[in-house]
């Protein structure tokens, strides 16, 4: 969560990624995002075909979806050239549910919690993503991933990650820092590995009474 006066910095020939979900009879979306770094040949007229091929990627995702889950779209904001040059955005309704996983699930505060790495040291070679609707089994009393659960996802994120390096005029995916930061100056660097934490993570405003 940021605070007053912080904002995402998008540096020139960059774009910021929002992937929509929608968890069945939750009038709330949730949203998994992240950054990606252009090509040199990206244009404006690319928004629209790069929001849908990063949906169409992200279907590496599905049988790990719960079916509570629909994944409702892509929104893409891309600065391509000077800083001074308006923000492009780009939007996809690439639509899928997930994959036919009906066991229980666990309360809508509980998900997956996925580490980004790059070559990068300290924090501001870090992130992470949150993704809802942990399956009842997968996890222990303790919030413990099983090792079966943690090894299928990580093979999964490894194809999803590199299924953005395959699109043209996208050299992958990129964290980008806030304009307040420790790191506001430095350039997002790319994400070489997506990690399955062991445990789940909690988030405690997603439960509403």
């Amino acid at each position: 969560m940021y605070s007053e006066g912080m904002a995402l910095i998008i540096p020139p020939g960059y774009g910021h990624v929002i992937h929509s979900l929608r968890w069945a009879n939750d009038p709330e979306p949730m949203a998994i995002t992240y950054g990606i770094k252009l090509g040199a040949g990206a244009t404006p007229e690319n928004a629209n075909f790069f929001a849908g091929q990063l949906g169409s990627a992200f279907t590496t995702m599905q049988s790990s979806m719960h079916n509570v889950l629909t994944h409702t779209g892509v929104e893409v904001t891309l600065q391509i050239g000077p800083e001074s040059n308006p923000p492009i955005v780009g939007v996809s309704a690439v639509t899928f549910t997930g994959g036919g996983n009906e066991a229980g699930v666990l309360p809508q505060n509980s998900s997956y919690l996925w580490h980004k790495r790059s070559s990068l040291g300290g924090r501001g070679g870090r992130g992470r993503m949150f993704f809802p609707a942990v399956p009842e089994g997968q996890s222990d009393n303790l919030g413990n991933l099983s090792a079966s659960t943690i090894a299928n996802m990580g093979a999964q994120l490894e194809t999803w990650r590199q299924g953005i390096v395959d699109i043209v005029e996208i050299d992958g995916m990129a964290i980008l820092h806030d304009s307040l930061g420790a790191n506001a100056g430095l350039l997002p660097p790319l994400v070489t590995l997506l990690q399955v934490d062991p445990r789940i993570a909690t988030q405690r405003r997603r439960l509403r009474r």
